[in-house]
């Protein structure tokens, strides 16, 4: 039951994942400047260590699923790392959806839906991918 869940889509959402590694450490600095500004700079600085760990993580998970080509337990410990490390990025938006500055609240708006179309693109193909992702699909509606 559970190999349908780590197929080849799980793979090719681990490619996506890793490719775009760049991209999100690009994303890191600014959302961390605007967490900064609009709740103080240790909040910045604490969230952009927590996502600079996550993002870790997530390399260290992609590039195991990746070497191990077949299904095998790196695609669970894959999962568990989407877990644990997409919170972090959703947090970012509920800690801007609580500034009391409404540019920082516009700025969460903004971030929750370019955070769902980034879930949507790399994690919605594969239903391994997808489930872990779920409690940031709920982020919006419970900030």
């Amino acid at each position: 039951m559970f190999e349908r869940l780590f197929d080849e889509r799980f793979r090719e959402a681990a490619a996506g994942v890793r490719a775009y590694a760049p991209a999100r450490l690009m994303f890191c600095v600014s959302v961390a400047a605007f967490v900064g500004l609009g709740l103080g700079w240790l909040y910045g600085a604490l969230w952009a260590l927590a996502a600079l760990v996550s993002e870790g993580a997530m390399l260290l998970a992609t590039r195991a699923v990746l070497r191990a080509g077949a299904p095998s337990r790196a695609d669970w410990a894959c999962a568990v790392v989407y877990l644990l490390t997409i919170p972090v990025w959703s947090c970012a938006g509920v800690l801007l959806w609580s500034a009391p500055d409404l540019a920082c609240q516009v700025s969460a708006a903004a971030f929750f839906g370019g955070h769902l179309l980034y879930l949507q693109s790399h994690h919605g193909h594969s239903p391994g991918a997808a489930l872990p992702a779920l409690p940031a699909v709920l982020a919006p509606a419970l900030a």
